[in-house]
């Protein structure tokens, strides 16, 4: 009990903290202003299909969204705009069984994210505001969100400790949940479940947990895209830098492999043609334009190849060359997410013209927003890696600067008019920016300077 006030004592104190940490409760205000907004507008939408039925919304689509917003958030906020391994709250040469040090550490992480109790406000509004929602929907709700919050700790568990028969056991229980979620069980069949995947998770959080690990400084091998003297440098040196690096792959397969499950979900379950999908869910063009590859990686690409940022640095390379870099390092990425999302809607037969449209002046928004923040200041972040050679932490601002922008395409998507005024602002914002970054390139080259050998 002790332990448990110092905790939250320091937790409190640190957190409310104007001096050092206001940057951490902007953003939390931000995370809570998008979420508590979606939350009303969702129970509104709620309302209004349980008062006319014959209406183009469902209640049972609408409150399927929410349920699926508590299980899958965790899981992607917890793995971007950072990606972060495994740091132990208590040292191994503290005298304490492993069951009390994985269980300290769950608090602890309860503690220190604020955004877990964003969530449970999520959820209260949107009780509290939707009618014909009972208790055991509430409940339902609340163990999805417990189910993605212990799933996300248990996915940085394996990974970090790269056992990777604990992490297909949690990934299955992941997909277990979700399509218990999706195939929309009676309460009397879904809460057992959702109560069994619950205790699947913490039983596997408690027998895998690890009190210490080897560091392992060896993620980023650039210097394997060189070849040895006297032979020629690889002609797709930007494809090996991106294949080679662990830490990139990881979140890559993360982002685009949750990107398409909840696409997929969205376009093969609900049927018919784009237009009545973006009707019913308008915020699925937040996953089909690429804003989580921004999010997850390019947003702060030098935090991954950090030792080429830096021999750029050495070298005196000019900022021309930073953005050269930039754009060479996303290409992989960026050509991958676009063949898988269309492959996607291909298959679904959802390829429009205006989808492309908006896939392509998204992206290069997105580009624009990318380049600005890869000159931004680097965080460490508690790795296994050495945290000289792994360092990212997107700023949520530039994560928001996508979103907002996406989220309201995507409510004018079946209003052509407002839709193409609208894509042109983004447009017009993304060639003004363009502009911003080629006359003060020179600026953000020192600014990433100081930031590197200053951090």
């Amino acid at each position: 009990m002790k332990l448990f006030t110092f905790l939250l004592k320091k937790r409190t104190a640190a957190y409310f903290s104007l001096s050092g940490n206001w940057k951490e409760q902007l953003g939390d205000l931000l995370l809570a202003v998008l979420l508590l907004v979606s939350a009303v507008a969702l129970a509104v939408l709620h309302n209004y299909a349980i008062q006319h039925p014959a209406g183009k919304f469902d209640a049972a689509l609408l409150f399927h969204a929410v349920k699926l917003t508590v299980l899958v958030s965790p899981l992607i906020l917890k793995l971007f705009p950072s990606f972060s391994m495994k740091r132990t709250f208590i040292g191994a040469e503290y005298p304490l069984s492993k069951n009390m040090v994985a269980a300290l550490d769950l608090l602890a992480l309860s503690l220190y994210r604020t955004r877990y109790a964003i969530y449970v406000l999520y959820i209260a509004v949107y009780a509290c505001i939707a009618s014909h929602v009972n208790s055991a929907d509430v409940l339902s709700l609340f163990l999805l969100l417990a189910t993605g919050i212990l799933s996300a700790e248990n996915i940085i568990n394996a990974v970090s400790w790269r056992k990777y028969f604990y992490l297909l056991l949690v990934l299955l229980a992941a997909a277990g949940q979700y399509l218990i979620t999706a195939a929309r069980y009676s309460a009397a069949w879904n809460l057992p479940l959702s109560v069994l995947v619950v205790i699947l998770n913490v039983t596997l959080y408690f027998f895998y947990y690890e009190r210490s690990y080897e560091s392992s400084a060896g993620d980023e091998r650039a210097s394997s895209a060189t070849s040895s003297a006297g032979q020629p440098v690889s002609r797709n040196l930007h494809w090996v830098l991106v294949l080679r690096n662990r830490a990139v792959v990881t979140v890559l397969l993360i982002g685009i492999g949750f990107k398409l499950l909840i696409v997929s979900n969205f376009l093969f379950l609900k049927g018919g043609n784009l237009y009545m999908v973006m009707d019913k869910v308008p915020f699925i063009l937040c996953l089909i334009i690429p804003i989580i590859l921004f999010s997850y990686v390019y947003n702060n690409i030098w935090g991954y190849f950090y030792s080429v940022a830096l021999n750029n640095l050495i070298i005196q390379a000019s900022p021309q060359r930073y953005v050269k870099m930039y754009l060479e390092l996303l290409f992989p990425a960026l050509i991958t997410d676009i063949v898988l999302t269309f492959v996607c809607l291909g298959i679904a037969h959802m390829i429009e013209w205006k989808i492309a449209a908006t896939y392509l002046v998204f992206a290069f928004f997105s580009i624009t927003i990318g380049i600005i923040s890869s000159f931004s200041k680097y965080f460490p972040v508690p790795a296994a890696f050495d945290f000289n050679r792994f360092r990212a932490k997107t700023s949520r601002r530039y994560t928001l600067a996508q979103l907002l922008p996406a989220m309201a395409a995507g409510f004018l998507y079946n209003m052509p008019l407002y839709l193409y005024v609208l894509l042109g602002i983004i447009l017009l914002a993304g060639i003004g920016l363009w502009i911003y970054i080629s006359r003060n390139l020179y600026d953000f080259s020192l600014r990433l300077k100081k930031d590197f050998f200053n951090a």
